[in-house]
């Protein structure tokens, strides 16, 4: 599952309030963060270990240079990185005027809710991961999503209007 939360910066600060909208977001669903294993880097930085500790929470660290060590979470980086490239390349190359590398956090926020809510083919029931993590069944209305960067149109009302007949 993941959650898109886009920051300013690299600073202990930014990163710490991340994770606190991660975990404002878990609370949502009935989850508590018990425990998080990290690259070293910003990870390492004193505010962000305060944190755990004050949270009653434990913290570990891949080795230095060690991605594989963090397989799962560096996998899913890249799936939404090569989701969010190509939703803006498609965008870009359909609507070249009105797209631009501006909307990447709206995109890279595009891919995470639609792998949050795709079955995924791991599963013996067909949840999506969303469903896994609040432990419900409630469905998505796909009648809500839009592709992303398509150009919509609101019509004016009297072309809302079912079209007449001509007699």
């Amino acid at each position: 599952h993941s959650k898109a939360h886009l920051q300013h910066s690299e600073s202990a600060e930014d990163t710490t309030m991340s994770k606190m909208k991660f975990e404002d977001h878990l609370t949502s669903m009935g989850v508590k963060a018990l425990h998080c294993h990290a690259d070293n880097g910003i990870f390492a930085a004193t505010k962000w270990r305060n944190e755990f500790t004050k949270k009653g929470q434990t913290l570990s660290f891949a080795g230095a240079g060690a991605h594989h060590q963090n397989g799962a979470a560096e996998r899913k980086i890249r799936d939404l990185t090569d989701l969010s490239r190509t939703m803006s390349v498609h965008a870009m190359r359909h609507w070249p005027e009105a797209i631009t590398t501006h909307l990447w956090p709206h995109a890279l926020r595009m891919a995470s809710d639609v792998t949050n809510n795709s079955p995924t083919a791991r599963t013996e029931d067909d949840c999506t991961s969303l469903q896994k993590m609040s432990n419900s069944d409630v469905d998505i209305n796909w009648n809500h999503w839009h592709t992303f960067g398509a150009p919509t149109h609101n019509l004016l009302p009297p072309l809302q209007q079912e079209p007449r007949t001509h007699d």
